[in-house]
Formats: structure tokens, C-alpha cells, sequence
């Protein structure tokens, strides 16, 4: 009798000892199903910009890097800068130029877009990005950026106020301007501020004299620098006579900048360099 109430017993105990086995088995799945869906979840949305929902600059460098890969394949990679987009968060505030951001973002995004087989992407701020395939023969790289630029240029209406968009675009094309991602982004980052440096609103397609000539003004930008520093700008007095009265009714002060190893530098050229890195009021 003892011993089968011990049978018993342990044949209860092991029963309990498997339903439990069990039980935290199946506990144990959900839970890692529940960490991988998670997970998946996370990479999503580290993936994807929040105010827009376009991929966002991690995407734009994976897709990149995976177009690169292709030997061969010809890409354009498209930086689109908002010009001014500063002015709207400032006077009609973020929320509304969150709104901005979504409906451009929409548009790039849309049927026209699509059509000429281009991936857009958020890169942050007011900067967008585009990633196109292109064929060997049909596609051209001008031509999708006029695209581009037809899908902006329609004014668009956020909370009732109505605004028109500008953008500068700087772009490249791969293999022919690089085949690395980093080096791509650069020239067309390179491109975009010359089409700022001239005035803003139009497309710019990368070539090595524009890249000379950026870093020939970053050179030249720090030389004013220090020429401001040490004093070396000179003021030269020209008379402004009366043809009239041949007399001398006042002058004009001149600034000019004898540079050490230049020589006589135009105000042509640093003038400008002086207002867009912010000298020209010190000076």
C-alpha cells in the first residue's frame, strides 16, 4: 500500500514536472516570438523617417552600397536641399513645416517620380535624397532632375497658408564620378552648394572643376580670414571730381587686399567671400 501511494506520487509529480515543462515551453516561444516581431520592428523603424515616412539616410546608405555592389550599374544619386525652408519653421512654426516636409515628401514619392524608376529617401532637415537607376541608353541623368524639379515646383497649401517651393539639387552619377557611397554623397553634396553659391533653385550635375573651385574658395575663405585677423586689408581713396567745376567734391573709399603669395586679390572675389562666411561685417 505505501509503495503505491509512493508510485502514485511520483507518477503525479511527474506529470506536474512535464505540464510545467511544457508550459514554460510554449511561455518561452511566445516570448521569443514576441522579442524577434519586436525586433523586426525596431529595425523598421530605425530604417524609416518619423514626420515623413520615407526611408530615411541609414536606407538611403544601404541601398547605396547595395547598387554599388552591381558592377556595372550605372546610378544617380540626387541631393535635394529646400532653399529658405529655415523661414517657415521660424514664422508659421515646426508643426507646419513638419506638414511641408510630408506633403513634398508625398509628391517625390508619387507616380511621377516612380515613373523614372527613383528611390527617395529623408535624409534629415530639409534634405531629401534620391537614388535612380539608370538604363544604358534610355535614361538621363538631366532628365530625372528636371523631373524632379516639375514635381516641386507647384505651390503647395499647408494649414491655409500657400507656399512656393524652392530647391537646390546637387547630383552625381556612379561608376563615372566614384564607386564608393561616401564618395558619391560628397560630390553631390559638392554640387548642391554651387547651385546655392549661384543663386539657389535649380539642378547642378557634378564635374571636377566644380570640386576645384569649392575647395579653391574654402582655401581662399580661410587666407580672408586671417588677413582680417592681422590687419591686411587697405583702404585706397579714389577723388570724385565735378566735370563741371573740375573741383574734387569727395571720394570713394576702396577696400582692397593685397594677399602675400596672390598678389592684389579682386573685391570682386573676396567681397562676396567676406558676406557669405559672415566677415563682411567685421570688415
Amino acid at each position: 500500500s505505501v509503495w503505491m501511494q509512493l508510485g502514485t506520487f511520483a507518477t503525479l509529480t511527474l506529470v506536474a514536472c512535464l505540464a510545467a515543462w511544457f508550459t514554460l515551453a510554449a511561455i518561452a516561444r511566445r516570448l521569443a516570438g514576441a522579442v524577434d516581431h519586436a525586433s523586426r520592428r525596431l529595425e523598421h523603424l530605425a530604417r524609416v523617417d518619423v514626420v515623413t515616412g520615407l526611408p530615411n539616410r541609414r536606407a538611403f546608405n544601404q541601398v547605396l552600397s547595395e547598387r554599388l555592389a552591381q558592377d556595372g550599374s550605372r546610378t544617380l544619386i540626387a541631393i535635394i536641399d529646400l532653399d529658405n525652408f529655415k523661414d517657415v519653421n521660424d514664422g508659421f512654426g515646426h508643426a507646419v513645416g513638419d506638414k511641408m516636409l510630408q506633403t513634398l515628401g508625398a509628391r517625390l514619392a508619387g507616380d511621377t517620380v516612380r515613373s523614372s524608376g527613383v528611390r527617395v529617401f529623408r535624409l534629415g532637415g530639409d534634405e531629401f535624397g534620391v537614388i535612380a537607376a539608370l538604363s544604358a541608353h534610355r535614361d538621363s541623368p538631366t532628365q530625372i532632375l528636371r523631373d524632379i524639379r516639375r514635381v516641386l515646383t507647384p505651390p503647395l497649401t499647408v494649414d491655409q497658408h500657400q507656399f512656393q517651393v524652392a530647391a537646390s539639387i546637387g547630383a552625381c552619377t556612379a561608376p563615372m564620378d566614384g564607386t564608393e557611397a561616401e564618395e558619391l554623397f560628397r560630390k553631390a553634396d559638392t554640387a548642391m552648394y554651387e547651385i546655392k553659391r549661384r543663386g539657389k533653385n535649380d539642378f547642378c550635375l557634378y564635374h571636377p572643376a566644380i570640386e576645384q573651385a569649392y575647395q579653391e574658395r574654402l582655401v581662399l575663405t580661410r587666407e580672408l580670414r586671417d588677413a582680417v585677423a592681422a590687419k591686411e586689408l587697405t583702404l585706397f581713396y579714389q577723388p570724385v571730381i565735378n566735370l563741371q567745376s573740375g573741383r574734387i567734391d569727395g571720394v570713394e573709399a576702396l577696400l582692397r587686399w593685397q594677399h602675400p603669395g596672390r598678389g592684389w586679390v579682386s573685391p570682386g572675389v573676396f567681397i562676396p567671400l567676406a558676406e557669405s562666411c559672415g566677415l563682411i561685417a567685421e570688415i
